[in-house]
């Protein structure tokens, strides 16, 4: 009896369960649609990269600058080709790499004479250039030298003679440089679009004028090369998010599919509970039986005979191979909605019996005792078999 409790508040659970696992999987769906499949194979790094240019003029000793005058500070809008001794400048390219990242890459410079509009032809100039680093996330590259003006000025008219166009505009020295990061972390590392800039000194016959911005920054995000997969748990294991698009909704269906089906079971027992037991149970106990079973209308009763319940069928069975006897099975043909089986080993004044009760049992009388009302009432027969 506590086992078929037991059995009964398990199936009660059944369907509970089943609605929370289609909402789990139906969640899980969205969830992993939700996400792309891939990810960078790395963290995005931020670096932050500059250029900035800065120069001193240093002038001929003249009226407008006497001895003492060391030099001539930066941001003046022109300068004196004639009382120009020279000009010294300064380029620092920077990379900063962001948290996680070491800042690595390389930095170039090139000087360049230009006609606008014209000619352009690179100097044959390499200036020297150190680097330094702080730490880990901050890489600073520098380069010291003087603007080599005599030379430049030297290959303007060489190429002016050969031309023999004259520039309305004056000459550029170009001072060109190229700032090439890559973000390097712990796992990868990215290429970065590298920041370029310019800065002009104008040779407009006895002018030098600068011109350009002196600094140049920019703050880019470097993401590695290469995608990796997205996972997504799945009680406690890690799944894929492409596998998850196809796991999760087939499971949620499946699901879906299974309730559905437990549902209309249910359903179905709920409106014919004991035509859909009691089939079953005695194709049962007759399978069980075999040869030794006789069925019967009904069973005689005497107020002599000493009766004998017996719990479990099989009991019963065993007592009718001990005791040689056929098992009698009376069928209830007219009580459908509390229909009931009985079942009987006759041995001289003693009874063995075996019933089942489907429905309410205070409503469900065994064969013993229907017979014995009969009895009472005068309406005893003999038991016939069918």
């Amino acid at each position: 009896m506590h086992e078929k409790l037991k059995i009964k508040a398990l199936r009660k659970l059944i369907l509970p369960v089943l609605a929370i696992l289609f909402l789990y999987f139906g969640f899980m769906t969205v969830y992993t649609f939700a996400y792309p499949a891939t990810t960078p194979a790395g963290r995005n790094t931020l670096l932050q990269q500059k250029i900035e240019y800065d120069y001193q003029v240093y002038p001929k000793e003249s009226i407008l600058y006497p001895a003492e005058t060391e030099w001539l500070p930066s941001g003046n809008e022109s300068y004196f080709s004639a009382l120009t001794k020279k000009i010294t400048v300064q380029v620092t390219g920077e990379i900063i790499a962001g948290e996680g990242g070491t800042a690595e890459g390389d930095f170039r410079l090139n000087l360049w004479l230009r006609s606008p509009g014209r000619w352009e032809k690179e100097l044959p100039f390499e200036p020297d250039i150190s680097s330094a680093r702080t730490e880990n996330n901050t890489l600073t590259y520098n380069a010291n030298f003087d603007l080599p003006l005599q030379e430049a000025t030297a290959l303007a008219e060489a190429i002016i003679e050969e031309v023999q166009v004259r520039p309305r505009e004056g000459l550029v020295l170009v001072i060109s440089s190229m700032l090439e990061p890559t973000a390097a972390g712990a796992d990868h590392t990215a290429p970065v679009t590298p920041l370029q800039a310019e800065f002009l000194f104008i040779i407009d016959g006895p002018l030098i004028i600068p011109q350009g911005n002196q600094m140049f920054k920019e703050a880019t995000f470097a993401s590695p090369a290469g995608e990796a997969p997205q996972y997504v748990r799945f009680f406690g294991l890690p799944v894929t998010v492409s596998a998850g698009k196809l796991l999760f909704p087939s499971l949620a269906l499946l699901v879906a599919m299974a309730s559905g089906s437990y549902y209309m079971e249910a359903v179905k027992n709920n409106v014919h509970p004991a035509k859909n037991k009691q089939p079953r149970e005695l194709e049962k106990i007759r399978k069980k039986l075999g040869g030794r079973l006789v069925r019967a209308d009904v069973i005689r009763d005497t107020g002599s005979i000493f009766k004998v319940e017996v719990r479990e069928y099989k009991e019963l069975a065993r007592l009718a191979d001990e005791l040689e006897k056929p098992v009698i099975e009376v069928v209830s043909q007219k009580d459908t909605d509390n229909a009931m089986a009985g079942y009987f080993v006759l041995d001289g004044e003693t009874m063995y019996f075996y019933r089942l009760k489907y429905g309410h049992s205070d409503k469900i009388a065994s064969p013993v005792a229907r017979h014995e009302l009969k009895q009472n009432h005068g309406g005893s027969q003999a038991a016939r078999p069918s």
